[in-house]
């Protein structure tokens, strides 16, 4: 499977502005200033330098993605699943796309309209549509919190006039692969609130879509969810009139379906539960549905992967054991849901020997221009039982390739990948990325012992912190065996790098552009302060 995230195409990127214009040039029937007033595009010598040969982004600009990035990402990619053999990393299967495709807002001078969210949209889908026979390869997208306007507002009442929308510029994507039962199921069900379900790999996985802005608590326009209770399935105390209950009974009801089926189940969304610190970005009762969703269904969700944060991290979903012994531990959590989410983050919040890890969130990178492109093949194990018709589908791993885009920008076109050192199973020495793996390897790195795993997560953190490095210090920690600066800082930074999924083969892809001045950076770039911004 090929994962996107946050592409925020940006049409009015031009190479010759700088980032101090947000990389737009104003001519005069753009500029939306006050009467009379003179806005001059002037950009400084030092500015003109930079800017005449960055056709494919300015790194740490605050810039959006210029088509050409993610054009000529995308084409790759296209071209890599047709040359690839049928059983190789490579034929992935299905993409995921995890929203925010338009750009952001941040030119005083051209303030962005409504109608750019559906056309910048529309021009994804565009070339989704020619790098990918989707009748072959589905292509799955979920709303982003910058593909409704005003930011984040969406109140997702039937038929709201953004679903409407959207599924208008969306619905290419749905014709191919599917047959009419399941396109009228899912336009109706995406039109009552933002959200559905599709069917993967002949019906092995549901990848369930999920609209996270009726749970975001920046949306202005979002109810809160029910209050927490444990009462059984039957009884839980949803009103189906109210968007946000709407969404967890559907949500549940597609967890159950998938159980008495026998079918795996890929969560994907936008926002993930938990910002990059740790720290809920859902409203309090939503927060706690979700979560309790999470841990009673694990044995049915492979993993969840969302865009938002621009970051690779990975949160894991766990259950205390023995409960008793914890509850002193996690004052804040509601003590009535059995189930826990941690963000791991550096040197704090390692999932010990006393937590049970049920099932894992990857977020992901993005293409906003902060660091070099990159794209992840992922691997699923799939193993069928002699006859049957059931199958035991597990995550096995991750890779990542990156591109030079400073090299890229120098030639003038022309984007080449190569791995950057951060596999899963051969650096950083996980057999499968299941729960039980990952509670294990985070519970090593936090001690750090544990002989060939530690090194192995030593090596990981090296390959972390040398994308906050330049490619020379990079270069530097990678042979110096985490004597350099910095690894012991990230050593918790990201475990599980990675967002993705594939089923035989995942591809997650990571598009960031990178501008002159800056070394290339080896894989993805940790967040910055001022990356906050962008989400």
């Amino acid at each position: 499977m090929l994962a996107s995230f946050d592409l925020h195409v940006d049409p009015l990127y031009s190479p010759f502005a700088p980032p101090s214009a947000n990389c737009h040039l104003h001519p005069p029937s753009f500029v939306t200033s006050a009467p009379n007033s003179t806005v001059a595009f002037a950009p400084t010598s030092s500015e003109s330098a930079a800017v005449k040969s960055s056709p494919y982004g300015i790194l740490d600009s605050g810039c959006d993605s210029p088509l050409r990035l993610v054009q000529e990402t995308l084409d790759h990619l296209g071209d890599l699943r047709k040359s690839a053999a049928p059983d190789s990393d490579s034929a992935f299967r299905f993409v995921l796309w995890t929203g925010d495709s338009s750009r952001h807002d941040r030119d005083s001078r051209i303030r962005k309209q409504a109608s750019e969210v559906y056309n910048q949209n529309a021009i994804a889908v565009s070339m989704f549509l020619n790098a990918f026979n989707t009748n072959d390869i589905p292509v799955i997208p979920t709303i982003g919190n910058w593909d409704v306007f005003p930011v984040s507002s969406l109140a997702a009442a039937p038929n709201d006039p953004q679903l409407v929308s959207l599924w208008s510029v969306w619905e290419p994507l749905f014709i191919g692969g599917m047959d009419i039962i399941e396109f009228e199921e899912t336009k109706s069900t995406f039109l009552h609130g933002g959200y559905f379900s599709r069917t993967v790999l002949d019906g092995l996985i549901s990848v369930i879509s999920i609209n996270t802005l009726l749970f975001f608590n920046e949306n202005p326009l979002a109810s809160a969810c029910a209050a927490f209770n444990l009462l059984p399935h039957s009884e839980r105390p949803f009103d189906p009139a109210n968007p946000p209950d709407a969404h967890q009974i559907w949500l549940e009801n597609q967890l159950l379906l998938a159980r008495q089926a026998d079918r795996r189940v890929i969560l994907q969304g936008h926002v993930s539960p938990q910002g990059s610190d740790g720290v809920p970005v859902y409203t309090d009762a939503c927060y706690q549905w979700v979560i309790y969703f999470l841990g009673e269904y694990s044995d049915v969700i492979i993993s969840s992967y969302f865009g938002h944060i621009n970051k690779d991290l990975i949160q894991l979903v766990w259950q205390p054991y023995p409960l008793s012994a914890d509850k002193e531990k996690n004052p804040a959590e509601n003590p009535a849901n059995p189930y826990r989410l941690t963000t791991v983050l550096p040197n704090h919040g390692g999932i010990t020997q006393d937590r049970h890890v049920l099932s894992s969130l990857f977020t992901g990178a993005s293409v906003i221009p902060t660091s070099s492109p990159a794209f992840r093949i992922g691997t699923l194990s799939i193993t069928r039982a002699d006859g049957g018709d059931s199958a035991v589908v597990r995550l096995a791993r991750h890779q990542t390739h990156a591109a030079d885009l400073n090299a890229a920008n120098g030639r003038g076109g022309g984007l080449m990948y190569r791995p950057c050192g951060c596999d899963t199973r051969t650096d950083f020495g996980l057999r499968l990325l299941g729960p039980s793996d990952l509670q294990e390897w985070s519970a090593r790195v936090e001690s750090g012992k544990g002989g060939a795993a530690a090194k192995a997560a030593k090596k990981y953190a090296r390959c972390i912190a040398a994308t906050a490095l330049t490619s020379g210090d990079a270069a530097s920690e990678l042979r110096s065996g985490g004597g350099g600066k910095g690894w012991g800082a990230w050593m918790l930074a990201e475990v599980g790098v990675g967002v993705s999924l594939v089923v035989v083969a995942v591809v997650a892809m990571l598009i960031k552009g990178v501008g002159r001045g800056r070394q290339w950076r080896q894989c993805t770039q940790p967040l910055h302060e001022s990356t906050r911004l962008l989400a």
